[in-house]
């Protein structure tokens, strides 16, 4: 079967329920004016953009939404250790065939693909990456680092459904015991504990590492650490208590960059009206995330708060939907009773597990361009959202080797970090420096980037910018 292409990839009757009976929607292999419409139209959210003139206005001339562009893996670039490195097309194919079987495990595809059918659909896909458009740039010239795993899903996706944005769910189980395990633990501890509750909230980003790993849909796998938070053994999810004793012997401690106080200082203590708009990440997180945000209200009447959760399903981040499922639960009678005034949540979100501001729908543009505070969270947020002329707070977990060049932290120690970066700046500078500056943790020699987040932050509160 093969979609009629008009103005987009379409969703197809048998896309609308959560099985695909077909293997394929779309004709293998794929038609040119299929290839160039999925290289042009990949690149689109199901929503309108603000445009990219009004997102250089707040995020500066020089923005990108990521550190490099795919193309360049071609090169084999000295940035880029052999490992991460792996040949671009071996690597492009690592996490197709990665996702393919993810989607095979949970269902979604209902007979088995064999090993020709893997490699049909990873033929396909490269073939849209490298696709010029209208102005001669192939699609993998135009994607950072940080894109390619929604750029690919979304192709994936369309080939298999015929709608890029079809509601998948990889993760369902994992984010239905995440919930309730989040609800179990918030109701067990102080909520005037400020400063403890903050640091729970990143790092119960690194909970449930475990699970992530063995059903990674798309990406490279995280860095090898013992420092995370397991969640499943003996075949059955952890019990609550245990996963809350060790959030909280992390928590009990400064974070690795921590701008924790300062940031409770400025939300908490202002004399004035202040506007915060959050963006979440991880679901488990995000229930955390939610009930400080209730705290704050509930202290500071001056604050309002916007949280831009996900536009869609994407891995195991917290959707719109999965907000509105959230404050169902009694814990949070005193957000509902805030909704629509001081607290509210927006729909248009980004469209992906990152954050591309060139993705950003008017609403998600107007609200960051009259807050007075914005927080990100997550770690690709932070390596795709520089730049923003506001006062930024970036929380996340360093897992990854990108990650730790940014931050100048040792991943293998799973550190958690909130960091905070002054508007228009950048927390970090010059990633390719990777390549000939080195940091040496133990037995272990990492490269690090010109300038790092633990530099940046110690340059910020030596000063007492905050």
């Amino acid at each position: 079967m093969c979609v009629h292409i008009k103005k987009r990839i379409h969703m197809t009757e048998h896309s609308k329920s959560s099985k695909y009976n077909s293997i394929l929607t779309l004709d293998l292999p794929l038609s040119k004016n299929h290839q160039e419409f999925l290289a042009i139209d990949v690149m689109r959210p199901p929503y309108p953009l603000a445009g990219n003139q009004a997102i250089y206005d707040v995020f500066g001339n020089d923005y990108c939404p990521g550190l490099f562009f795919i193309s360049e893996r071609k090169s084999q670039p000295n940035f880029l250790s052999k490992e991460e490195g792996n040949g671009y097309d071996v690597w492009l194919r690592s996490m197709i065939y990665s996702y393919l079987r993810s989607l095979q495990s949970a269902g979604y595809i209902s007979k088995k693909l064999d090993e020709s059918m893997f490699e049909n659909i990873g033929n396909a896909c490269l073939k849209v990456i490298d696709t010029p458009t209208h102005d001669g740039l192939a699609l993998c010239e135009r994607i950072t680092n940080q894109q390619v795993t929604d750029v690919l899903s979304r192709i994936i996706k369309a080939i298999i459904t015929g709608n890029m944005f079809a509601p998948i769910h990889v993760f369902k189980q994992f984010n239905d015991y995440g919930k309730k395990l989040a609800f179990d633990i918030l109701g067990n501890i102080d909520s005037s504990d400020l400063v403890m509750n903050l640091r729970r909230s990143i790092i119960a980003g690194s909970v449930g590492l475990d699970v992530k790993r063995s059903q990674t849909i798309v990406g490279p796998s995280p860095i090898v650490t013992d420092n995370t938070i397991d969640i499943y053994s003996s075949n059955k999810f952890k019990q609550s208590s245990l996963v809350q004793a060790e959030i909280d012997k992390r928590a009990t401690s400064c974070l690795a960059i921590d701008f924790c106080h300062e940031f409770l200082n400025a939300v908490i203590d202002a004399k004035y009206p202040i506007s915060l708009i959050w963006f979440t990440d991880d679901l488990i997180e995000t229930v955390f995330d939610l009930y400080n945000i209730q705290t704050w209200l509930k202290i500071n009447i001056n604050l309002n708060a916007i949280v831009t959760p996900k536009h869609g399903q994407h891995a195991n981040d917290a959707s719109y939907e999965d907000i509105v499922e959230i404050l169902k639960n009694p814990l949070f009678a005193g957000l509902r009773s805030n909704l629509g005034s001081r607290f509210s949540i927006l729909m248009a979100g980004p469209a992906g597990s990152g954050i591309n501001a060139f993705e950003f729908a008017p609403t998600v543009l107007n609200a960051l361009k009259s807050a007075d505070v914005v927080v990100f969270k997550g770690a690709r947020a932070f390596e795709m959202a520089q730049g923003l002329n506001k006062h930024v707070f970036y929380g996340f977990n360093v897992l990854r080797s990108f990650t730790e060049s940014l931050t100048g932290l040792n991943g293998a120690n799973a550190p958690a970090v909130f960091l905070y970066q002054e508007p228009g700046l950048h927390s970090f500078k010059g990633f390719r420096e990777r390549a000939v500056r080195k940091k040496i943790f133990g037995k272990r020699s990492i490269g690090i980037a010109k300038m790092t987040a633990v530099e940046y932050s110690a340059t910020v509160k030596s000063n007492n910018i905050l």
